[in-house]
């Protein structure tokens, strides 16, 4: 069965072959005449290019110059075969001149899409760009407010130090001063029972007259009571008195 089937394969290429196989050439010049007009049809058209159109002109003129020197005594077997297979090879020259335009233009498409592809990725590669240079941009813009706001913070650390220093030197100061005003001649009694150095607070002391308080300022070692235009200075850890001084008033 197999053999059968591959016999009528191959017959049936042969009858499809035999037409174009079997054609006598005439020695008329209708073959040639027709290979000439593909040609001229195929240059008019611009499927043909006229790089294209020499080679194909030059091989058209050796296919004449064979059947004039055939049909001096007629063609033979030989002959025809020779004539035939040269107008093939002609006509595949043809077909494969007119799919130039096709390639070419196949090609044209290739290149455009690829073209288009690089432009595409030239634009996304430029808004990465774009968008990398943006959070840059703004990483900067908020490193130099960050460092704006250290300098102004740090400006006011400053100043606040530098407040803080002054009122620990002027409190210091005030606290000196108040501490040297002790240190001269201990007043004596104004009325029998009046405190002395040495001994605790008595229940008359009260807190200093607003007056007083920026000039006696209460300190780690030392704070002061008021009785009656006289000022006490006592110990804070043992809440004795180490210093007493009269006021005018």
């Amino acid at each position: 069965m197999k053999t059968i089937l591959m016999s009528m394969t191959a017959l049936s290429a042969l009858a499809l072959a035999a037409p174009a196989a079997a054609e006598p050439w005439t020695g008329s010049g209708q073959q040639t005449a027709e290979l000439q007009q593909r040609i001229d049809a195929g240059i008019a058209s611009g499927a043909i290019s006229s790089n294209e159109s020499g080679a194909l002109r030059d091989s058209l003129r050796r296919l004449v110059a064979l059947e004039q020197r055939f049909s001096a005594a007629g063609f033979s077997g030989r002959e025809n075969a020779t004539l035939r297979r040269h107008s093939a090879d002609l006509r595949r020259q043809i077909a494969t001149a007119e799919r130039t335009d096709v390639r070419r233009d196949r090609r044209a498409a290739a290149d455009d899409r690829r073209a288009r592809n690089e432009a595409s990725r030239d634009r996304r590669a430029a808004a990465a760009d774009d968008r990398r240079a943006d959070r840059l941009a703004s990483e900067e813009r908020r490193d130099r407010h960050e460092a704006a706001d250290d300098r102004r913070r740090d400006a006011s650390e400053a100043r606040s130090d530098r407040r803080d220093a002054s009122e620990q030197r002027r409190d210091a100061d005030i606290r000196a001063a108040s501490i040297s005003r002790f240190s001269g001649a201990v007043p004596g009694d104004r009325f029998a029972g009046d405190v002395r150095i040495g001994q605790p607070a008595s229940m008359r002391m009260v807190a200093m007259p607003e007056r007083y308080r920026d000039e006696y300022r209460d300190g780690a070692d030392f704070y002061y009571r008021w009785d009656d235009k006289r000022i006490y200075q006592l110990d804070r850890r043992t809440n004795l008195i180490t210093g007493l001084l009269d006021t005018a008033s």
